[in-house]
Parts: C-alpha cells; structure tokens; sequence
C-alpha cells in the first residue's frame, strides 16, 4: 500500500518528467543557494528572477510557449552580466544597482506584456509554476544547464568559498574577483532558469535560500552544508509533488511550504542550537557562536 501511496503521482510519463525536474532544480538550487548565503546575495537572487521577464515576454512573442526558458535564460545572463559589472563602480551602491536592473527589467518586461493579448496561461505558469508542463525540451535544458552548473561549482569550489570568507586573500593569491563574482551570477542565473518550471517566477528566491538556510542550521561545515542543502530541495522537491498531487494543490507552492516548514522544524527542535534547546541550558557567552569551516 505504501509503494502503491508512494508510486501512484508518478505513473503517467509526465509526472516522471515532473519527478526529474524537481530533483535537478531541487538538488541544484539547494547546492547553489549556499553560496548565495556565503555572498549574502538574497537579494540578488530575487532582482535575477525578475529580471527574465523580458526575455520571457520576448521569447513568447517570437516563437511561442516553447521558448520561454530560452528567454528567460538570455535575459538572466544578461541582467548577471549588468549587476556585476555597474557594482564595479565604486560610487554605485551594489543595493542600489541591483534594485535599478530588477525595477527596469521588470518595468520592461511590463510594457512587453501589455502588447500582448493572448498571453494569459503562458505566463500565469512562468508567475506561479506548473512541473507537469515541462516537455522532453525542457527537460533536456534543464539537464544541460544542470551539468554546466554543477561542474563549474566543483572546479571553483574552492575559489568561491575563499571569495566569501576572505576576499583580501583571494586577491592577494591572484584569483580575479570580477570574473568570479560574474561566473556565480551567470551560475546564478541560470539556476533560476532551471526552477522556473518548477516553482514559478514568484517563489523562486525562497526555493533556492530556504534549503540552505536550514542546512546552515544542522552544520557549520561547507561540504556538509552544500551536500545537506542539496538533498533537502530534492526532498523538498519530490515531497511536495507526491502531497500536491493527492490534494490536488499547486506543486510549487506546495514545495515551497515543505521546505519552510523544514526550515522551522529545525530552527525550533535541532538539539544543539535549537530555539528550545537554547532555552534549557546556560546562555553561551556572546562570542562564542558557531563559525563556518571550509573543510
């Protein structure tokens, strides 16, 4: 009965398609969102989902619903590039710069919808996510790009972690803060791509951060973290698909609430560090907090 419970959402070939697609985005954006804390670049997150609009908009005018990930991708790599290099300039705020490419992006992508008149369903999938469109091209795509991402994170590794922890010795040791900084925005980028069938437009900053926000709550170490981060969006990912489909509810939102409630469960019951295991013992010296170790 339970393999039956367990194996029923997935017995169509869409829904596999589904059940892989939520595990590379899954796996992939709890891994990448580390790093996204490392940077602190929750923000960022947020103006690069917004900022594929455009692309979307365009990409639908041009060739359909078919090529709306190819839009988006374009468009994400673009606005990476764009935040990267306007924070460059020194009198430029990098808040500030990622506000100006996430409102005129947006803006842009606005006006782009409003000529447009049969736009409705495409996009409403794009803004909130629907798995159970993702076609053979899709998915194919989302492999590539998984494949691309995952490898550059294992060769630079090492470079982004020294990056965030210790950007004055990266520098002294020769590694070209520019071009990291750009390779993890594309990175980035591309991973929001990856999500958007997924989870939609609209939730995709909290897929990527909410996994590695409660993995950084269960260890300090990297390694640990980014492994941890991974299964629990696949887990999230798979979890969520399997609830949605009995009681018949979005699959990205539903996804989405898995992984806060996690997030919560752990915040409030881990046994070392937790909010209740905080309240029964001595108060630690201010301090004395956890730090992260790259080994």
């Amino acid at each position: 009965m339970t393999l039956e419970w367990l194996s029923d959402p997935f017995l169509l070939e869409v829904q596999r398609r589904a059940l892989v697609q939520v595990l590379l985005s899954g796996g992939l954006g709890g891994a990448l969102g580390c790093y996204v804390i490392f940077r602190r670049l929750g923000f960022m997150t947020d103006a690069l989902s917004h900022a594929v609009l455009p692309g979307v908009v365009i990409a639908f005018l041009l060739s359909g619903a078919t090529a709306i990930l190819y839009g988006a991708l374009a468009a994400g790599a673009v606005a990476a590039v764009s935040i990267g290099l306007i924070t460059r300039d020194q009198r430029i705020q990098e808040d500030a710069a990622i506000g100006v490419v996430l409102t005129g992006a947006f803006a842009l992508g606005i006006v782009l919808i409003s000529t447009v008149h049969s736009y409705a369903t495409a996009l409403e999938d794009f803004l909130f996510g629907n798995v159970l469109l993702v076609s053979p091209e899709d998915l194919w795509l989302t492999l590539g790009l998984s494949t691309v991402v995952a490898s550059v994170l294992l060769i630079f590794h090492r470079r982004f972690v020294l990056r965030a922890f210790d950007p004055g010795l990266a520098e002294a040791m020769g590694l070209r803060g520019l071009l990291l900084d750009l390779l993890l925005l594309l990175l980035l980028a591309a991973t929001v791509v990856v999500s958007l069938r997924a989870i939609g437009n609209i939730l995709v900053v909290a897929f990527l951060i909410t996994p590695a926000a409660t993995a950084r709550l269960l260890t300090v170490r990297v390694p640990r973290m980014l492994l941890l981060s991974a299964c629990l969006g696949a887990f999230s990912g798979v979890a969520g698909l399997v609830i949605a489909y009995y009681l018949n509810v979005s699959s990205g939102s539903l996804i989405v609430c898995l992984s806060t409630l996690l997030f919560l469960v752990v915040l409030i019951c881990e046994p070392r560090r937790g909010a209740l295991a905080r309240r029964l013992r001595p108060t630690r010296p201010a301090g004395d907090q956890p730090r992260f170790h790259h080994g």
